[in-house]
């Protein structure tokens, strides 16, 4: 009862000098204050008074709750509305419509790209940890959904957004080149299957059909594997030359984690495969071999010229 009579006073009192602080509860901590609310609303569950009254002290909670946070101004009785990240993603989105990619850090460009997974929540601590994680911007971009799955704060629509990147970034360089390419040049064709492998994690294996000017007819590929190996159907090679009805072939794969040089099985296979196509009238020309911004051109280095008839 004399609870019930301190608490009565102190709502009272509260509601009049509109100050907490002045009362002989206002030591008690919130916890407190949300422990005796607890106990008084189970043990008096049945009396509308009592009700009213647990609501109210639920209300005194919260506000005292605010007024200790410094969200509350005691002399202005109004709400304090100075959260510095006010107005945070209007601030980001408006600095790349001005400045655009090269006017901002690796950070907030990726901060800026988790908005459209994560709607409401702060993106920028997410941000700095994913690339805090992976080293750069670039590598966060490599990693897996798996991987990215794996970083406290990523969801599955965060992972599958930033996973695609690579791939919708290797769509628009394809999209770019359309159009009759000549890969006559090594150089070219370098440059042409850098782009091809672009954010490729597994080792990949392509076969380019050219016509008897070494003008580009299709790129095809023929096999994927791990980040170290890749399988390749012999019968599947000829079927897709005769098919492109080609006149020149230049093989390609990719080394994802290893170095640009051939492996003794990379010279075997285009040894093989030169000698296969060949005896029908088909010319394998190159063999080149991608490795992150790193190309090697076989036919272009004097030991392995004799691998191309």
């Amino acid at each position: 009862m004399i609870l019930f009579v301190l608490i009565y006073l102190y709502i009272r009192d509260f509601g009049k000098a509109g100050t907490a602080f002045e009362m002989n509860l206002s030591s008690l901590c919130p916890e407190s204050f949300f422990e005796i609310v607890n106990d008084f609303n189970i043990n008096h569950s049945g009396c509308n008074f009592c009700k009213n009254m647990f609501a109210k002290l639920r209300k005194c909670c919260i506000i005292r709750l605010i007024i200790e946070t410094g969200a509350y101004d005691l002399e202005s009785k109004k709400i304090k509305n100075d959260n510095p990240h006010k107005n945070h993603r209007s601030r980001i989105r408006e600095t790349f419509r001005k400045a655009g990619v090269d006017g901002m850090p690796d950070h907030n460009l990726l901060e800026l790209l988790l908005f459209y997974s994560i709607p409401r929540k702060d993106t920028n601590e997410l941000a700095h940890k994913l690339i805090t994680e992976f080293g750069s911007l670039s590598r966060v971009f490599d990693a897996t959904y798996e991987q990215l799955l794996d970083v406290e704060g990523m969801g599955e629509s965060s992972a599958l957004l930033i996973s695609m990147i690579p791939g919708i970034c290797r769509r628009y360089i394809e999209g770019k080149s359309k159009g009759k390419i000549n890969l006559s040049d090594p150089k070219e064709a370098q440059n042409y299957l850098k782009d091809k492998f672009y954010g490729c994690k597994t080792e990949i294996f392509y076969i380019l059909c050219l016509d008897s000017s070494g003008n580009l007819i299709n790129c095809c590929k023929l096999g994927e594997g791990t980040p170290g190996t890749v399988l390749v159907d012999k019968r599947n090679v000829m079927q897709t030359a005769f098919r492109n009805d080609a006149d020149k072939i230049i093989l390609a794969h990719n080394h994802p984690k290893g170095v640009c040089a051939p492996s003794r099985e990379d010279l075997e296979l285009t040894n093989e495969f030169s000698t296969m196509l060949s005896s029908v009238g088909i010319r394998v020309v190159d063999h080149i071999i991608v490795a992150g911004n790193e190309t090697l051109s076989l036919a272009s280095v004097e030991k392995f010229r004799l691998l191309f008839r």
